[in-house]
């Protein structure tokens, strides 16, 4: 499938899980993904112990969490629900109960060194997981890459002290039952960093400027969206119900503690302050339970889907949600609570900052085709070993949209379609009526032009931009070159060089003489 192969004989793709869950069951499905790869590749994993314990243990004792999340998500989510007889064939390298004590002794509580090791790096478990490492390395050969679900900084410094690559994955907005075409993170830093992200998406509009090869959000939404989920379309240009949608996560969520710049009470307390309260409809995991009494002030949502959620709010503000994109999707201006998530580029950080800013059509392009991977690449791995050759920000968005592309049987000719046929094609790809599929077109037509016209406007915007920037460039060294042209004549032609032309010559000829 890929024209570079690096494989070779005893290299290993280790996947690690260290849970940060309290109850590593909730977990479970991603060790279970893990495993499949591993058995297929004949890969080791590093996780903890409780991941390793048979199927069967779990399911006699009829441990309801267990039975809920993997029964539905081998499916969804594509891995091979497991045996006892699996447990015994994969590569065990298990982090211990008395290993995880160790890492986590001395804080107040679990969730308080949780949040240390997401934030800091730790002796004691970087010796853990050097440990784990040089046991593979000498039993099993070298490690060429590393999968984490989370990011830590002593993982990141383990694998760098080893020549070890760290990819960071997780699951994107684009799910099963909502959408109907999943993608992944996969990251060769931390998924949570920011600055890195917004400096990939600045080379990619530098390297991509000239391309036409962008869809419009509705494009985008026909695209993606389930055939149920279609409907919502209708009421992108519906008017808002509420000022602000406020995404509240479970009660545990030591990611949101590590990462987030304002934690949940001050956000309530923030908009009671500033807004009427009626204003503020929440949407609240089912896991959050500590603060019901604060959130009675506020009306709370109990849409079916996320999208009707958002399509009732002028704002919606998360912290570390993919919410976030999906807001940004749905031409809402996204508030994204901490400085260290992906969307912070298109996104209002500080909650008193009360504006409008919808992000543009690029940025909601190169999230989707050059962010996120397809998620039937993300374990698959010769897709891996391609990564590991760093392909061009350009490149890694060309190959996911041509991917893309080809699973839904769209050709190259797409980009040069009429909009309206090009809206016509990606609806024929779902399972609807010819007559459903004309309604359709008829109906959104006009609003796509409008799509179309601000594509065209941020692209007309940027190349200006960049046209600009370079004379500014040029002109500045051509200034540069003038000044010290300048200078250059001003000493060659000043009267002290004529008169030391004579020391110059004998010092140069005695440095001859010499030889010096």
């Amino acid at each position: 499938m890929f024209a570079i192969k690096l494989m070779k004989k005893r290299e290993n793709i280790v996947p690690f899980l260290f849970g940060i869950e309290k109850n590593p069951i909730h977990y479970s499905w991603i060790f279970y993904k893990y495993m499949d790869f591993a058995l297929k590749n004949g890969y080791p994993i590093i996780a903890d112990e409780a991941y390793f314990v048979n199927p069967s243990v779990y399911e006699k004792q009829k441990e309801f969490s267990f039975q809920n999340i993997v029964d539905g998500y081998n499916v969804l989510y594509e891995f091979k629900k497991p045996t006892d007889e699996d447990m015994k064939k994969v590569i065990q390298y298990p982090i211990t109960k008395e290993e995880k004590a160790t890492i986590l002794s001395g804080f107040a509580d679990e969730e308080e060194a949780i949040i240390h090791i997401l934030q800091n790096r730790d002796e004691k478990f970087e010796e853990m997981i050097s440990s784990k490492f040089e046991a593979i390395q000498k039993e099993h050969g070298k490690i060429v890459a590393v999968l984490s679900w989370t990011y830590f900084p002593s993982l990141e410094f383990c694998c760098q002290q080893l020549g070890i690559q760290l990819i960071t994955l997780e699951q994107t907005t684009f799910r099963p039952k909502g959408y109907r075409y999943k993608f992944g993170y996969f990251q060769f830093y931390n998924k949570y960093d920011s600055t890195r992200m917004d400096s990939d998406y600045q080379t990619f509009l530098r390297e991509f400027q000239d391309s036409n090869q962008y869809f419009s959000r509705k494009e985008l939404l026909s695209l993606f969206l389930a055939d149920d989920q279609l409907k919502w379309i209708d009421h992108l240009d519906d008017q808002s119900e509420y000022d602000f949608g406020l995404s509240i996560g479970p009660d545990y969520d030591p990611l949101a503690s590590a990462f987030c710049n304002m934690p949940i009470l001050q956000v309530l307390n923030e908009l009671k302050e500033n807004f009427q309260t009626n204003q503020v409809l929440t949407r609240v995991h089912p896991m959050q339970k500590e603060i019901r009494k604060e959130l009675d002030a506020f009306p709370q949502d109990h849409s079916s889907s996320s999208l009707e959620w958002i399509l009732k709010c002028r704002r919606v503000i998360s912290i570390g949600s993919n919410v976030a994109f999906e807001a940004m999707l749905l031409g809402k201006t996204s508030y994204v609570l901490g400085e260290n998530f992906p969307y912070h580029y298109g996104s209002v950080t500080e909650l008193k900052q009360y504006e409008e800013r919808v992000a543009d059509l690029r940025y909601i392009n190169y999230i989707i085709f050059g962010y996120y991977v397809p998620y039937s690449l993300v374990f698959d791995r010769d897709y891996i070993y391609w990564r590991l050759t760093n392909p061009s920000v350009t490149e890694i968005y060309q190959y996911h949209l041509d991917y893309v592309m080809k699973a839904f049987g769209l050709s190259k000719e797409f980009f040069d379609m009429a909009f309206p046929k090009r809206l016509q094609t990606i609806l024929e790809t779902h399972s609807l009526k010819k007559k459903e599929i004309t309604t359709f077109v008829t109906h959104h037509n006009h609003n796509l032009e409008e799509d179309i016209q601000q594509l065209r406007h941020e692209l007309s915007q940027q190349k200006s931009y960049y046209e600009s920037r370079l004379t500014e460039v040029v002109s500045s060294y051509e200034e540069q070159i003038k000044k010290q042209t300048d200078q250059y004549n001003q000493i060659i032609n000043s009267k002290s060089w004529k008169v030391t032309k004579p020391l110059r010559f004998i010092t140069n000829r005695l440095a001859k003489l010499f030889g010096k």
